[in-house]
């Protein structure tokens, strides 16, 4: 049973509007757009008549907290190149020695070349680093990953080892994978390098693979994953994918150094016009992404492609998530089974229909972040919670058309096309599919090179989408999603600011999303993997580049700084977790201008209060206590609070439920 609670705080009247019908409409068929992997809707208005509403669901509880960061300059590179890829592990923390750890291309100050790797460490949160620990002394390294491993019993923060990985170039040529060791007190170095798959004559492989996704579990093991694609006979094209190459590193306390294995899995995706071969030609693929258990028996490597399957039925035809996973510390890996994304309503609420079946919605990772240049966007991230399951956080946009050959495709993201922040995430060991809203992109697209931004006039132009990425706990009890919005009203994010929320994996309560900085200049942004206990919140580690050049060429030399105070919790209002049998939604509209309303899910007869607070914890306004029925009762608040951010809190028989809205 559905009641309605009608709440007056001003003269005014409870609006209720009927749900969003679709028109189903036969479109015709869309060319493919090629190379871009955009589709603009307005550009396509007469081969299809769309009449179905897209709701504009933008900038949502989102929590200003800018007044608690703080910058501190940590080293720097030679150029911006060394943090391009956001997929790799360049921060994170250590909870036995509270240390945080930050790996990145050499400093301007050695003079050892540009792809020295530094590794720069700090135990008191970003207050002050050493960076003495030169990794290696090599010209010839890239696109670092660093993670620490500490040997049993360790208690000394520069006994500690740091690891690291990344591609090696000879001369113009991308030859191998670099990987190392080495004490903090720049001891016990042990460097090799290593060619990760077969060198077919018949299928050549692509020479630049950098492994990605780095971690260290607490079975002392290393993992990384790459992606391997083949190169035609003549060298001048990519030809087919081959697999994700799995690296796993085990660590010798008697040599003090790893050694390193690989393992390939591939699953056929959607080929080009010559499937004849052994490989997947022009492979429907996007990404290849890995996460860990913290106790290192539970991985999973996730590719964002499109299958090859007999069951095309409006099943897999954008690229989707497909899911390997071992429950042996990576001995073996069995696909899990496939899933219709599409399925699940709050993951495609916002998202437009496709154009060619309007009775059909296909959510698209956003995987690219809509920008160009040196590895664009790469806009999400994974990580494994206590109870062993994945989360995927990323921006689903729509796929436009329902068609196996155009699944790397999406909508235009413009406001009406939208990008939204997610956690997709496992139930059951075998998948049990469930998504969490986590927040609205402010700016629709990432930062295009060729549109402007701090390092435009690069060789090519430097890009960046949201920079999505996952931390946890150590023990995965709570997860966190860390990405860039651009708040200055640009179209394109070239002013990034932080932002983060946190999700408890008990109740699957979202605290934030949390405005971090207010400086519009965090570039390139780098997140720890694992989140650092502090008061009164837990505290996400994060670097971010800075150009101190007024060139900003993309050659010049860059200063990293480390950001504090990137934390969920806003400042005023501990949320309090329901445990028992209600839920609160969040309130619809948000933002709102005037009236706005939220549901409460009873499962038992409840005595129901709701208070609403101000950003520094005054109660400005509160319901009486009313007796509510088991059902679902609609809470209207109708009443002129001035511009800014409030949280209404829902208490049923000693439990609470907080969120937050925003007023326009």
């Amino acid at each position: 049973m559905k009641k309605s609670v009608l709440v007056l705080l001003a003269a005014g009247a409870w609006v209720c509007a009927d749900a969003q019908s679709q028109t189903k409409t036969k479109a015709l068929p869309i060319e493919r757009i090629p190379m871009a992997k955009v589709y603009n809707p307005d550009e396509n208005a007469g081969k299809a008549n769309n009449n179905t509403k897209v709701a504009t669901h933008r900038n949502l509880h989102r929590v200003n907290n800018v007044a608690g960061f703080n910058k501190v300059e940590v080293s720097g590179s030679y150029n911006p190149n060394s943090a391009l890829t956001a997929e790799n592990t360049q921060l994170t923390y250590n909870n036995d020695l509270k240390m945080v750890a930050f790996t990145h291309r050499g400093s301007a100050y050695y003079l050892f070349g540009s792809g020295t790797y530094e590794t720069d460490f700090s135990t008191d949160l970003g207050n002050s680093w050493d960076s003495s620990t030169l990794v290696n002394e090599n010209f010839a390294t890239r696109y670092p990953n660093g993670s620490i491993l500490n040997p049993a019993g360790n208690l000394t923060p520069n006994k500690a080892y740091s690891i690291s990985t990344g591609p090696h170039v000879s001369g113009s040529t991308w030859d191998s994978v670099y990987m190392s060791s080495v004490r903090l007190n720049s001891t016990n170095t042990n460097i090799q390098r290593k060619i990760m798959y077969p060198n077919a004559a018949t299928s050549p492989f692509t020479p630049f693979c950098p492994p990605h996704f780095e971690t260290i579990c607490d079975d002392s093991t290393i993992h990384s994953v790459q992606e391997a694609w083949t190169y035609n006979a003549a060298l001048t094209a990519t030809y087919g994918f081959y697999g994700a190459i799995i690296n796993t590193g085990t660590w010798s306390s008697v040599t003090n150094s790893v050694t390193w294995s690989s393992k390939v899995i591939r699953p056929h995706l959607v080929s080009g016009a010559d499937t004849s071969l052994h490989t997947d030609t022009l492979a429907e693929l996007s990404y290849v992404a890995m996460a860990w258990s913290q106790d290192g028996k539970i991985g999973y490597v996730v590719f964002f492609g499109n299958l090859d399957s007999a069951n095309y039925a409006y099943d897999y035809e954008s690229e989707q998530p497909i899911v390997y996973k071992s429950t042996d510390h990576g001995g073996t890996w069995n696909m899990m089974p496939m899933f219709n994304f599409g399925t699940i309503p709050n993951l495609v609420q916002y998202i437009r229909p496709t154009a060619d079946n309007l009775a059909l919605k296909l959510p698209m990772w956003d995987i690219n972040g809509d920008s160009s240049g040196y590895y664009p966007g790469h806009d999400v991230d994974a990580t494994v919670d206590t109870n062993g399951n994945l989360h995927i956080f990323g921006a689903i946009s729509a796929s436009p058309c329902a068609n196996p050959d155009s699944g790397g495709y999406q909508y235009y993201p413009t406001p009406s096309g939208g990008r939204y922040i997610y956690d997709v995430y496992t139930t059951t060991a075998t998948g049990g599919w469930k998504a969490t809203f986590i927040d609205s992109l402010h700016s629709p697209m990432g930062c295009p090179g060729a549109l402007g931004g701090v390092w435009a006039n690069a060789s090519p132009a430097i890009g960046w989408g949201a920079r999505i990425q996952a931390s946890r706990t150590k023990g995965g009890s709570k997860v966190f999603c860390t990405y860039l919005d651009d708040y200055q009203g640009d179209y394109a994010m070239v002013s990034p600011d932080i932002t983060t929320a946190e999700i408890d994996v008990a109740t699957n309560n979202v605290t934030g999303p949390t405005q971090i900085t207010n400086d519009a200049d965090n570039y390139l942004l780098m997140v720890s993997d694992i989140a650092a206990p502090d008061s009164p919140c837990w505290d996400i580690p994060c670097a971010v580049m800075a150009d101190n050049y007024p060139a900003s060429n993309g050659t010049n030399p860059v200063h990293y700084y480390y950001v504090q105070g990137v934390c969920a919790q806003p400042a005023g209002i501990n949320e309090v977790k329901s445990n028992t049998g209600f839920s609160v939604s969040q309130n619809f509209p948000n933002p709102f201008t005037k009236l706005t309303s939220f549901n409460v899910n009873l499962d038992e007869s409840s005595t129901v209060s709701v208070d609403v607070y101000n950003m520094v914890g005054q109660k400005i306004w509160s319901m009486s206590p009313e007796r509510m029925e088991p059902g679902t009762h609609t809470v209207t608040l109708n009443g002129a609070f001035s511009a800014g951010v409030y949280f209404y809190r829902v208490m049923a028989n000693g439990f609470a439920v907080t969120h937050k809205m925003v007023v326009e």
